[in-house]
């Protein structure tokens, strides 16, 4: 079933759900209108395939249920470090020494946390990420691990 299928009020609802999920105002902010509009669309036609949102293939194994609220964050969140330019490739080559699953750590502690910066990563960047709220470091532990999965399986 595409976007264009559903009726409006289902559809206007499902764009307001990918724009919470999405922090969409921020992602605007951060990217600009059409990448944040191109992301809420992948989103919504990624729940309404109930396969895919964004990039990243997610199996679903109870039909016509949705994805998680937690998984759709990380998704989200995945994305958002492939539109800033982060790849697979640079962490096959770059991150190959723990680093990701460093980080993934490190944000589940944030400011307590006993790990030093990776030593190929931005320190101000990583301090930043681990000052965030509790919700934020576990989407970004989420993502980073969804980042060593892609970067073990492509190796």
């Amino acid at each position: 079933m595409g976007i264009s299928e559903i009726d409006k009020n289902k559809r206007d609802e499902l764009i307001e759900l990918a724009k919470q999920e999405l922090r969409y105002t921020e992602l605007r902010r951060d990217h600009g209108v059409v990448a944040a509009e191109n992301m809420v669309d992948c989103w919504v036609r990624g729940y309404l395939r109930g396969k895919t949102v964004g990039t990243i293939s997610i199996d679903i194994s109870t039909p016509n249920k949705p994805i998680a609220a937690g998984a759709q964050l990380i998704v989200a969140e995945r994305n958002k470090q492939f539109l800033k330019g982060y790849s697979i490739e640079e962490d096959v080559n770059f991150n190959d020494c723990g680093e990701l699953l460093t980080g993934a750590v490190a944000c589940i502690h944030g400011t307590d946390s006993p790990l030093d910066c990776p030593a190929s990563w931005d320190v101000v960047r990583f301090e930043k990420m681990l000052s965030k709220e509790l919700e934020q470091r576990l989407i970004t532990a989420g993502a980073l691990i969804a980042a060593e999965i892609d970067r073990v399986r492509n190796s």
